[in-house]
């Protein structure tokens, strides 16, 4: 079969509802948080393909955890009329308390942990209905 542009054959594919950046507190312009949902289909063997991926951007986003905390260990270079300010900014884009990669990177990390679960979920959903119309069709003595 031709390719069915979502990574498959077009045989099985699979719907589930992901939450949005905004939905990981994203600021919207007027200063608040936004949240929302986007509809993804998938074949079966691409949400597999998705899953690992996503995991794989887990990993990413924890390990940054530890980077962030060796950087925000490191002491100023030395004592100057800037390295104050400097330290402080730097505090604030580093933090993990509403503002800064930290946080971000943490409410990010969250969204892709819900996207997984729901996906896991789709892809149990979509096995368990084609089971049973496996089942189904041995049952009928048409052998398909």
């Amino acid at each position: 079969m031709a390719d069915d542009g979502a990574g498959g054959t077009g045989e099985g594919k699979i719907s589930f509802w992901a939450d949005t950046a905004g939905g990981a507190g994203g600021a919207s312009s007027a200063g608040g948080h936004q949240g929302g949902q986007t509809e993804f289909t998938v074949s079966l063997e691409g949400a597999k393909a998705l899953r690992a991926s996503l995991e794989k951007v887990v990993e990413t986003f924890y390990e940054s955890y530890s980077d962030v905390n060796a950087v925000k260990s490191k002491k100023s270079f030395g004592v100057d009329p800037h390295s104050a300010s400097l330290g402080e900014a730097n505090e604030r884009s580093l933090s993990g308390q509403g503002v800064g990669y930290l946080w971000a990177n943490k409410k990010a990390s969250e969204v892709v942990v819900r996207t997984i679960a729901k996906l896991d979920e789709a892809i149990k959903q979509y096995e368990e209905v084609d089971d049973e119309a496996s089942s189904a069709l041995k049952n009928s003595g048409t052998g398909l």
